[in-house]
């Protein structure tokens, strides 16, 4: 079988979608014939000396890419077509391609949501022009992966066939997990958020937390790892809530890193607005540490409320601290929540994620 990735997130960047296709390409590869075709801009970046199929495109001519895509495709004449993403110019591939190919989308978002932290001039046209075309392709798509029930549900509700929706979630390598030495031995109860500092994100709401936090635990600290437009507004409010010396910020960080700081804190908080899966909750799994988390979009498929984590409603910054108070307080439950939370890690390996894909694919082709 030979399958075709197409995606445009390039090499090395810290993002949930070209982590899913890096790792879901080795595993298939292992069993089957597998090519890339990355679609980037010449102002995302410049690679030399990668194997995979890359097209190039000026913004100018955006619109124009899909019948670049298909003749690219045509050149390599796959079995299964992979779109990871439902943005033009992926979402007319399903009209051009119908015929000729079999097409599966995985839904890593969906594009009104993510439209929300847009820059404002552009949500117009991403949440009605873009909006519209997702929808039509999500219908004329051969089969669908969604990778959690939350973006199953919305997918539904777009008009999809439930019949041809599959959940597969995003995985990870435990062994990456194994170990690894603590970065450093914090003697103080700490917190940890990592991801891009945008509203969503609602990084906000854990700062605000932190003063009720203090009542109970007055040496707590809080580890932010990210970069973002909200940087300045988050200092404005650690200065104003006096919190200077309770807050370090981390920059960007990756690889062994990353996980050594998941190994060294004690509870890693996603307190987003919304999160069609969080590969940040799956990665402080793997590391056995609690998750307290806001309870939307895919996050309850992975966070079991009161056994691998503590959910909450997105933006009670009260109950939040609450949450985060009864395991700071409580080690032994904080030790057995993290250990049901790797047990529950393991079930999301990537060869067991590859084996469901390679089922749909077959599913598809005898369709």
């Amino acid at each position: 079988m030979k399958i075709l990735m197409i995606h445009d997130h390039f090499p090395n960047e810290e993002h949930g979608i070209y982590t899913h296709t890096h790792h879901l390409s080795n595993e298939l590869l292992k069993r089957h014939e597998i090519e890339q075709l990355n679609v980037i801009t010449p102002m995302m970046c410049k690679i030399d000396g990668k194997k995979d199929n890359y097209l190039d495109y000026p913004f100018s001519k955006y619109f124009y890419l899909p019948q670049q895509i298909k003749k690219k495709i045509d050149e390599i004449k796959p079995d299964i077509v992979h779109i990871h993403g439902t943005h033009p110019p992926y979402s007319l591939l399903p009209f051009i391609l119908k015929k000729n190919y079999k097409v599966v989308i995985t839904l890593h978002g969906i594009v009104a949501i993510d439209s929300k932290n847009s820059i404002k001039g552009r949500l117009f046209l991403k949440n009605y022009l873009y909006g519209f075309l997702e929808k039509t392709a999500i219908r004329k798509a051969d089969r669908l992966i969604a990778v959690s029930p939350a973006i199953k549900n919305i997918v539904e509700k777009k008009g999809a066939n439930p019949s041809k929706i599959s959940v597969i979630p995003n995985g990870i390598n435990i062994s990456e997990h194994e170990n690894i030495k603590k970065l450093r031995n914090l003697n103080h109860p700490s917190l940890f958020f990592i991801g891009r500092l945008v509203k969503q994100k609602g990084v906000d709401i854990l700062i605000k937390s932190l003063p009720i936090i203090q009542e109970s635990i007055q040496n707590i600290h809080l580890y932010i790892a990210g970069s973002g437009p909200q940087y300045k507004k988050l200092n404005i409010l650690i200065e104003k809530l006096n919190l200077q010396n309770n807050v370090t910020f981390l920059g960007y960080i990756k690889g062994e890193e990353k996980i050594s700081y998941y190994e060294s804190i004690d509870i890693c908080v996603i307190p987003s607005s919304f999160e069609s899966f969080s590969f940040t909750t799956l990665e402080a799994m793997a590391s056995g540490k609690p998750v307290v988390a806001s309870n939307v979009g895919g996050i309850p498929y992975l966070v079991d409320d009161g056994d691998t984590g503590f959910l909450f409603e997105f933006g009670d910054y009260c109950e939040l601290a609450k949450k985060i108070i009864e395991l700071l307080e409580n080690k032994k439950l904080s030790e057995e929540m993290g250990k049901l939370a790797k047990k529950k890690a393991e079930r999301f390996s990537w060869s067991s994620i590859t084996d469901e894909t390679v089922k749909l694919y077959e599913k598809t082709l005898r369709e």
